[in-house]
């Protein structure tokens, strides 16, 4: 056995899953930035109607959410990176932020990504298609961002009950 066989290793244990799972998000913002870099060259240079796609406002629009999306998953895993690093206490509750923003941003820019594609996003030839793939697993391993938005979501214990009709 490692450790102590009497000693409560819980709190070691979630300590153990927590850096796994910012490791995890560290791993999903490398895949967000391949797919929305790979995404953002298609739409320079594929052309339709004679123009390269990128000349499409509606599309233009679609990539900078995309671009917000990543920066904010980014923004997300490297804080709770520093909150492993600096306060061991609280590196639960900020893995489970960062999986949730990475479940987010995952699905939003794979899924963003493969319609600014067309049907070649689909392709098993095409990466952006394995990128989201890999995207979507990422967010089933050590729990999925619905049970970490419930996980945060039960910690909440500062605010009252609102009662919508009084």
């Amino acid at each position: 056995p490692l450790g102590d066989p009497s000693a409560d290793a819980a709190d070691a244990v979630a300590l153990a899953v927590a850096r796994g799972q910012v490791a995890l998000g560290h791993e999903a913002v490398g895949a967000i930035d391949v797919a929305l870099r790979i995404t953002t060259e298609y739409l320079k240079t594929r052309k339709q109607f004679g123009v390269t796609l990128n000349t499409f406002q509606a599309l233009t629009f679609r990539a900078a959410d995309l671009y917000v999306s990543a920066e904010l998953v980014r923004s997300t895993v490297t804080w709770a990176t520093l909150v492993l690093q600096d306060e061991p206490e609280r590196a639960v509750e900020a893995a489970s932020r960062a999986k949730l923003q990475v479940s987010r941003a995952g699905r939003h820019i794979g899924q963003e990504a493969i319609q600014l594609h067309g049907g070649i996003g689909m392709t098993a030839e095409y990466s952006v298609g394995h990128y989201t793939s890999r995207l979507t697993a990422i967010d089933h391993t050590l729990g999925d961002g619905s049970e970490h938005l419930a996980r945060l979501a039960s910690t909440v214990t500062d605010h009252g009950v609102v009662d919508p009709i009084g």
